[in-house]
């Protein structure tokens, strides 16, 4: 056993992986601070393997519908529109009403007054607020907004932010609470799953995570869903709604527009288009009803910690940086040919295996810095090697 550790471990094959694991940090380094390089650090940030996972081996045909969450489109309706959707709905008994929307500003008393009541007589309601920040901290916030108190004073409140919700990133995951101040609030999910069942949210909220990875279901037909048109035909048998979960918000001006409206949408690793898509997939609504969905079915996602990445990644480079030792040590005519082959294969293989076990265990491996370190470690260690032996000669 000594001897096959003494083998194994080889002193000039930690230098080389190290080199090329500083390398990688030091490139990485350099595309965050130089301007000019910001498209390219933002196309490779927003790159996960794992997103591949819901192409590969999930068959959105086969994930059934999660009979649990409504989501009911407000499209361009005025306030009173949507009380008169309010009252309808409540009539069937939900157990949670959800407004993706956010009632700022005052506008005509009649509406206002319409909506206010129709919130009034709503067993558990949750508004959004959108939280805002004037200084650099992902957790704290100093800036708060609401609707109007008007309809507050009937309703609880969780913040609808997003991750990387006003740029063109992927969303992959959200923050289960945050703080205004020194204020601890919930998310708009985890305040909804609050007042859905205690004990659920009890459970969520004990994981501590400060981010989550959401574990996408589908897009809205993996939900009920109802354009604003449909809750009032007298036709529409709604008594499916009790004991529900009912998400009013924007998912289109009506769902045959559906798929030409930007507005509030956002894109997913359920994007037709892994890489150079150009619109984006799925509404913060549907987003939410996803993590709702995630809490409800418990279908966590385990993020591996930075230090297990690193640790995970540097294994495997320093085994390829010994089978690379090992051809240019006795096949040196073929090193450069059978280590690009290797690397080849390898990255294949290792990304297979991500996504096995992303899939499987719901574990996500960043496999990045393995598989983009394999294109340098030939070369560093082959450098490395040379500058070795040309000083003992």
């Amino acid at each position: 056993m000594k001897k096959l550790l003494k083998y194994f471990f080889r002193f000039d094959l930690l230098i080389a992986t190290s080199i090329t694991v500083l390398f990688l940090v030091l490139m990485e380094t350099i595309a965050v601070n130089i301007d000019f390089l910001d498209p390219l650090e933002m196309a490779v940030a927003d790159i996960e393997f794992s997103d591949l996972a819901y192409k590969v081996f999930e068959d959105n045909g086969e994930v059934i519908v999660d009979t649990n969450i409504v989501l009911i489109n407000v499209g361009d309706l005025s306030r009173e529109g949507i009380a008169a959707q309010v009252e309808i709905i409540n009539q069937y008994n939900p157990k949670v009403v959800g407004f993706d929307i956010v009632f700022e500003k005052r506008k005509q008393n009649n509406s206002d007054s319409l909506l206010s009541t129709a919130f009034s007589k709503v067993e558990n309601l949750v508004l959004v607020n959108i939280l805002g920040k004037s200084i650099d901290d992902i957790a704290h916030f100093d800036n708060n907004r609401t609707s109007n108190e008007i309809f507050t004073k009937y309703a609880h409140n969780g913040f609808a932010n997003l991750p990387e919700g006003n740029s063109y990133r992927t969303i992959r995951n959200f923050y289960p609470t945050l703080y205004h101040d020194t204020v601890k609030l919930n998310a708009f999910a985890a305040e909804i799953i609050k007042h859905y069942n205690s004990s659920i949210y009890k459970k969520f909220i004990s994981r501590n995570n400060e981010s989550e990875t959401i574990k996408y279901r589908g897009n809205f037909s993996k939900f009920y869903y109802l354009d604003y048109s449909d809750v009032f035909d007298p036709e529409m048998d709604l008594s499916f709604i009790e004991n529900k979960i009912v998400l009013f918000g924007y998912l289109g001006s009506n769902f045959a527009e559906m798929e030409y409206s930007l507005k509030d949408k956002f894109f997913t690793p359920l994007n037709e288009k892994y890489v150079g898509r150009s619109y984006p997939d799925m509404f913060g609504l549907t987003i939410h009803a996803n993590i709702i969905s995630m809490i409800i079915q418990e279908t966590f996602i385990t993020d591996l910690s930075v230090f297990a990445n690193f640790l995970f990644s540097f294994f495997i480079l320093y085994i390829n940086a010994f089978i690379f030792h090992f051809i240019h040590k006795k096949y040196f005519n073929f090193y450069g040919g059978l280590s690009k082959v290797i690397m080849v294969f390898e990255s294949v293989i290792i990304l297979f295996i991500c996504l096995i076990v992303f899939h499987t265990f719901r574990v996500q491996i960043d496999a990045k810095l393995s598989i983009i370190g394999l294109i340098f470690l030939p070369d560093i260690l082959e450098t490395y090697l040379r500058i070795k032996y040309k000083k003992r000669s």
